[in-house]
């Protein structure tokens, strides 16, 4: 009889950050080593892959744009832009030069909705700087937990 054990790495990771009192991520990741039952390291790795080879890409793009040190290296332009992986959604991933006009506008719309929701977390953050100024305390955990629910917790 096998028995197949799962490791959600997402999961374990959340737990680690919550209990965790120190914000490093390096400190976290190491427990988070630590916690991979042996015999699952191939099933951690393919969890993890697709957001490093993202990062990755995101990192390519910005080389092929001369965004990190203000040339551009490789094959032809016209090559490498056509082929820059480009994410659809959810494990969704195709080519830039593969992409319709509609999917360019859902990308589009994808994007611009994620960058509402940035605009909301960043509003809260002024919100609660807003606060400690205004009570004088230094840093957030001095503030009433009514005021930073209030002010996290919101619906938007």
């Amino acid at each position: 009889m096998t028995v197949t054990v799962a490791f959600d790495l997402n999961a374990e990771a959340r737990r680690l950050l919550a209990e965790s009192d120190n914000p490093d991520p390096k400190a976290v990741a190491e427990k988070l080593l630590e916690a991979i039952p042996f015999g699952l390291e191939r099933d951690v790795l393919a969890q993890l892959l697709p957001e490093f080879l993202r990062g990755l890409a995101q990192k390519h793009r910005t080389y092929l744009s001369g965004g990190s040190n203000g040339g551009r290296k490789g094959r032809s332009i016209w090559t490498d832009l056509f082929d820059n992986p480009v994410s659809r959604g959810a494990n969704d991933w195709t080519r830039l030069g593969e992409l319709t006009a509609i999917e360019c506008n859902q990308i589009a719309a994808s994007y611009r909705a994620r960058a509402s929701e940035l605009t909301v977390q960043a509003d809260k953050f002024d919100a609660l700087a807003a606060e400690c100024r205004k009570r004088k305390v230094t840093m957030v955990k001095k503030l009433p937990r009514d005021v930073v629910e209030a002010i996290m917790v919101d619906s938007r």
